[in-house]
């Protein structure tokens, strides 16, 4: 059984993540105003700890994909999957409708003028639905994970799974 500790670590350990994050949160940002810009000596430490976690979240994904979905009884996926897919299509049309209002109401770039830019004879090619798709295959799943290609990965970890999937 694991020692039950005291003092400081007791009570940091004893803490829900979520209230640490705050509570480091409001201290970085309590230091930030005191100590001014002088604090920009440890930006590298900021900088290493994104590295960090850019670097984990591809193989993260990946992993609990692979597991997740191989742990579960294939007559589920279906139904888990047009879940996912629903939840998908609300969260989307909800962010979607909260855009549309927030612009509404706050009418970003009214009086903006954007004559004589590069934007103005900038035109959008839209991908055919087959290249779309296509493109949601990775070429090369190594290149995949150097690029932070989320959705090829995500596509690489089913078909990873259906691969070794018994039947």
């Amino acid at each position: 059984m694991a020692e039950k500790r005291n003092g400081f670590l007791g009570w940091y350990f004893g803490t829900p993540l979520v209230w640490r994050i705050l509570i480091a949160l409001i201290l970085g940002a309590i230091v930030g105003l005191i100590v001014g810009t002088k604090i920009a000596v440890i930006e590298p430490l900021g900088t290493l700890m994104i590295k960090l976690l850019k670097m984990i979240i591809l193989p993260l994904i990946f992993s609990a994909i692979v597991t997740g979905v191989g742990g579960m009884p294939a007559s589920k996926i279906g139904r888990v999957a047009g879940k996912i897919l629903l939840y998908y299509l609300a969260t989307t049309i909800c962010a979607a409708t909260f855009g549309l209002i927030l612009a509404q109401i706050l009418k970003p770039g009214l009086g903006l003028s954007i004559s004589g830019t590069a934007a103005e004879g900038a035109t959008v090619q839209t991908p055919s639905v087959s290249s779309v798709l296509l493109n949601m295959v990775p070429d090369n799943v190594a290149a995949s994970f150097a690029n932070g290609a989320y959705l090829q990965v995500l596509v690489f970890a089913v078909i990873f799974w259906y691969r070794n999937f018994d039947t």
